[in-house]
């Protein structure tokens, strides 16, 4: 599935959920979220500073980006989960484009959607599973 920070954020939404509607694995989800929370919190106290300063963003918060690939690409080779190998082919891309504090908001809100419509079609799911019963 081809996605990119230069689709508008509509485009966004509708590939966010198709992508988390998919997703089976939290706990591999949940361990990316929580490196990439850290970044945010960095991130969202500084806004103006890297606002301001391109070179504290690249040093402060797109190094730390960059370095979620390797997360990845680890978890994706441990072969646990077939949904972070399709992330992983989702998410590396897009962190590619990040370039300014821009597209690590519209990368944030990417990725929050994700998370979003994988917990709603994961609850839907199982609410149905537990009526059948």
């Amino acid at each position: 599935m081809e996605v990119s920070l230069k689709s508008d954020l509509m485009d966004l939404v509708k590939k966010a959920e198709e992508i988390g509607k998919n997703l089976s694995n939290t706990n591999q989800l949940r361990k990316f979220h929580g490196h990439l929370t850290k970044i945010w919190s960095k991130y969202a106290y500084n806004r103006r500073k890297y606002s301001q300063n391109q070179q504290a963003f690249k040093e402060d918060i797109l190094n730390e980006v960059h370095f979620m690939k390797i997360f990845l690409a680890y978890q994706a080779g441990r072969g646990v989960s077939e949904d972070i190998k399709k992330l992983r082919k989702v998410l590396e891309p897009l962190i590619d484009e990040i370039k300014t504090p821009e597209d690590f908001e519209k990368f944030k809100k990417f990725y929050d959607a994700v998370l979003a419509y994988h917990k709603f079609y994961s609850e839907t799911a199982r609410n149905s599973r537990s009526v059948r019963k």
